[in-house]
């Protein structure tokens, strides 16, 4: 299941494993993003589904810690799993349903053969579910091997649903959104308008962004609560 964000993807992945769980399924939901999973296990841990992020499961099963200085790409790429796949005990570990969210920064070969160990009847005749959005948000670009690789393992058409609705953000939020960057486009926009339009402040020092911050906050705390208000920065 494809879509950008705001579409719905992670919404839709939880609704699936709660109800999976409500069948009787042992469950895992799993996703790249170690914020989103703990974000995610606050407010749906206690439903029974497990909630992991991939390198936690293989942290998990290889029953290894990451090394001093938080481990390198030869370590988290190779070393971890290949020892958690050694470690693999099939008959004490496996779900009958796996949903992998973020499943463009997740499309490896390597990854999925570990999931099909996973999974009960495997990725021929188990059941899952990956919800991605190769476009816009992917770290490594998998996407052009992502299809292939699928097919390998179940020999069908893989990605069936497309999501184009946005949910999360507003119709003028949107507007903005597609005129400064290339996202793909959405064919409707869920809700209305805040009382605050979008705007773009540009800067040319560290002391002058801090200041527009500053000033933009204090107009944003005139009309939302400080609860309300989320910071995304790279530094």
């Amino acid at each position: 299941i494809t879509g950008p964000a705001g579409t719905g993807k992670t919404t839709l992945a939880i609704e699936i494993a709660s109800r999976s769980v409500q069948e009787g399924e042992r469950t895992l939901y799993m996703c790249y993003n170690e914020n989103l999973k703990s974000n995610l296990n606050n407010m749906y841990g206690k439903i029974g589904f497990d909630i992991k992020t991939f390198h936690g499961l293989l942290l998990d099963v290889a029953q290894i810690k990451v090394p001093s200085g938080g481990g390198d790409d030869e370590f988290f790429n190779n070393t971890l799993l290949n020892q958690a796949y050694e470690k693999l005990n099939t008959e004490d570990l496996y779900y009958d349903h796996i949903i992998v969210d973020e499943f463009q920064d997740l499309a490896r070969e390597e990854v999925l053969i570990f999931i099909d160990r996973l999974l009960s009847g495997g990725l021929r005749g188990g059941k899952w579910k990956f919800f991605a959005d190769f476009k816009n948000q992917t770290l490594y670009d998998f996407s052009e091997n992502a299809e292939n690789i699928l097919q390998e393992f179940i020999g069908l058409p893989t990605f069936t649903y497309s999501l184009g609705v946005n949910c999360r953000n507003t119709p003028s939020t949107v507007g903005f959104l597609e005129d400064h960057i290339d996202i793909e486009p959405y064919y409707e926009v869920r809700r209305l308008d805040g009382e605050l339009p979008p705007s773009r402040k540009a800067y040319k020092t560290m002391p002058e962004q801090i200041e527009s911050l500053k000033n933009n906050l204090d107009n944003l705390l005139k009309v939302y609560d400080k609860d309300e208000i989320l910071i995304l920065s790279p530094i």
